[in-house]
């Protein structure tokens, strides 16, 4: 009864501000269970159900019997710009609920197999813009998007086998992804033509990717485990549809085309170490390294439609944006975190955990389309057992690191950027 109770007490909250629990979100942290999140969201040597699919599958072995889980979280993050030309902006909010769902089965004492989905918005920020322009007696006001959303549907098999002491696991992560990209542009020839001044162009992409988790832990003893992760880098190709009425008004060109674009993830490696002081008490440390300097310094589009192709090598003159090749720099990253977990009594467990995150953005390609900076990211959490069921629920904050950038390679991007946020999580297991 107490379990059911703080369900409805989370989804009644829900319901009645829903204002705080909407989301978007740049700083791509992969969410799934409410624990693993509240002890840093790293958690590398631990073991957590479903989470060690995405986290480290050698976990699977080693936590025994049947498991069903489901989890569901919300993101709500809002970036802010003070840019040196055009004032203060903040971010659009908007709503952006997550859920993932999973199983393990031993299939022997020391062979384990697991299955989960995720359906996540991996990464959203979105901006409102406004031009106001006059010529003459001519004066036109134009809202448009500037926008970028990142949708992931993830399938994850995940195998683990456990030789005494020590345990290795493989996820295979197939990914349905979808990129959506909103951008305003000018139109070059206004002035001499009566037409809009701006134009919204809208660029969808779409297509699948393979991700491999390979982890292994290792107990040294009653009290210290280790964990180790290596998750490969993805270059695969995107198929995308471009839709503007820029090119069809002025260059009597189509209003829709084709193109196909490069999509880039880098290589990963995550340590972790897991420590128990006492029975009440244990403690975790975990660290990450992402290759983010391996990743292409350009992002390409080659459009079906010549017209496009030539046109679109342009740069704009509000945003600084050409749409067919946009320069990106981007630099190595390291996650530290920490995590600490009481065992108040049998049924009833706290924790907490922090974690520092860099952000890949090198100045020169910060913009209002990656506006991550550099984050502090402190969590708190609980655990509720009542028989085979158990609940469990995470809150995290996390607050940028502030930027000023003064030589992005688009100048109107120039400025002072930053950020802040909730992850609030609530996950379900069931053992049987």
């Amino acid at each position: 009864m107490r379990i059911i109770k703080i369900v409805l007490l989370f989804t009644t909250l829900h319901l009645i501000y829903p204002g705080s629990l909407i989301a978007g979100g740049t700083n791509r942290t992969p969410v799934f269970g409410a624990r693993a999140m509240s002890l840093n969201g790293l958690y590398f040597a631990g073991v957590d159900g479903i989470s060690n699919i995405f986290l480290n599958p050698a976990g699977l072995s080693l936590q025994g019997g049947n498991l069903f889980e489901f989890s569901y979280h919300f993101r709500s993050e809002q970036n802010q710009f003070d840019g040196d030309v055009r004032g203060l902006y903040n971010s659009l909010r908007e709503e952006d609920g997550n859920y993932g769902i999973g199983f393990s089965l031993p299939l022997s004492d020391d062979l384990t197999v697991g299955i989960a989905y995720k359906d996540v918005f991996n990464y959203k920020v979105d901006w409102p813009y406004v031009l106001i322009i006059q010529s003459g007696q001519i004066s036109n006001a134009t809202a448009t998007d500037l926008s970028k959303k990142e949708f992931r549907k993830i399938i994850s098999p995940a195998i683990s086998y456990r030789i005494g002491d020590f345990a290795a696991g493989l996820t295979i992560n197939i990914v349905n992804l979808k990129v959506e990209t909103s951008v305003p542009r000018e139109n070059y020839n206004w002035i001499d033509s009566i037409s809009l001044p701006l134009y919204q162009v809208d660029l969808d992409e779409d297509g699948w990717i393979w991700e491999f988790n390979f982890g292994i832990m290792y107990k040294l003893n009653q009290s210290l485990r280790l964990g180790a992760v290596v998750t490969n880098a993805v270059d695969e190709e995107l198929t995308g549809s471009a839709n503007s009425r820029l090119y069809q008004t002025v260059d009597s060109a189509a209003q829709k085309t084709e193109f196909i674009t490069q999509y880039q993830s880098p290589w990963k490696v995550g340590l972790g170490i897991e420590y128990e002081i006492s029975p009440e008490l244990k403690l975790n440390f975990d660290f990450r390294y992402s290759l983010f300097s391996g990743i292409d310094s350009e992002v390409k589009r080659d459009f079906d439609d010549p017209v496009w192709q030539d046109k679109s090598a342009i740069a704009d003159t509000l945003t600084g944006f050409p749409i067919r090749s946009v320069k990106q720099a981007n630099e190595s990253t390291i996650d530290i975190g920490l995590g600490v977990e009481y065992v108040v009594s049998p049924t009833f467990t706290l924790s907490a955990g922090y974690r520092y995150s860099q952000s890949p953005n090198a100045d020169q390609s910060i913009n209002l389309l990656e506006p991550g900076v550099d984050q502090h990211m402190i969590s708190a959490g609980f655990s509720v057992i009542d028989g085979n069921i158990a609940l469990e629920g995470s809150l995290v904050y996390f607050t940028g690191i502030k930027k000023k950038i003064n030589s992005s390679d688009f100048a109107v991007h120039n400025g002072v950027y930053n950020t802040s946020g909730i992850i609030p999580t609530l996950t379900l297991k069931y053992g049987f």
